[in-house]
């Protein structure tokens, strides 16, 4: 797992979002992540039943922990406000290419204190829910979309590449006298 989460301190999250749909996103937000520390004594039961495993149960003292470790995590890192802006702003990054693959580092997955993501030895992350039929309609399950999921995670294997312009055809014209 890797040693601390880390951030990019230049991050704008809010860069070029009307108003309206930051008030939107953070109100999401705080509804959300209100339910999802009311159902905290609940969270190593729904890790059992989406992971489709009876490990979270059978250590319910440390799933707990992680569970209140990833909501932190979503609250600090504006998981849920982020992803509801995205999916609802105007698309300025959308002509940009991403580059790069995943190296399984951890970063993506909220900073590596997801609940569903496990470290191998080696410090690779492998996802427990990937590939499920809700997991496309998740942030991890698209990303990154733009630089900007790039820059909240300081993701080491991807980036933003800006479209490349076409030439301009020169004409030239002959003035005659």
């Amino acid at each position: 797992m890797p040693a601390k989460p880390t951030s990019n301190p230049n991050f704008d999250m809010h860069a070029n979002t009307p108003s309206w749909l930051r008030r939107c996103g953070a109100a999401l937000e705080s509804i959300a992540l209100g339910i999802m520390w009311l159902g905290l004594p609940l969270a190593p039961v729904f890790m059992a039943l989406i992971r489709w495993d009876i490990a979270p149960l059978r250590r319910y003292p440390a799933s707990w922990r992680r569970a209140v470790a990833h909501t932190s995590q979503l609250s600090r890192v504006g998981v849920i406000r982020r992803g509801v802006e995205q999916r609802f702003a105007p698309r300025g990054e959308a002509a940009y290419r991403i580059e790069g693959g995943c190296t399984h580092c951890g970063q993506c997955c909220v900073n590596g204190l997801c609940v569903f993501v496990d470290f191998d030895a080696e410090g690779r992350s492998s996802c427990a829910i990937h590939g499920k039929w809700f997991f496309r309609w998740l942030s991890c399950g698209v990303y990154p979309r733009t630089q900007r999921d790039i820059d909240a995670y300081a993701c080491p294997s991807f980036r933003a590449v800006p479209p490349i312009a076409a030439p301009r055809r020169v004409l030239t014209l002959k003035v005659e006298r």
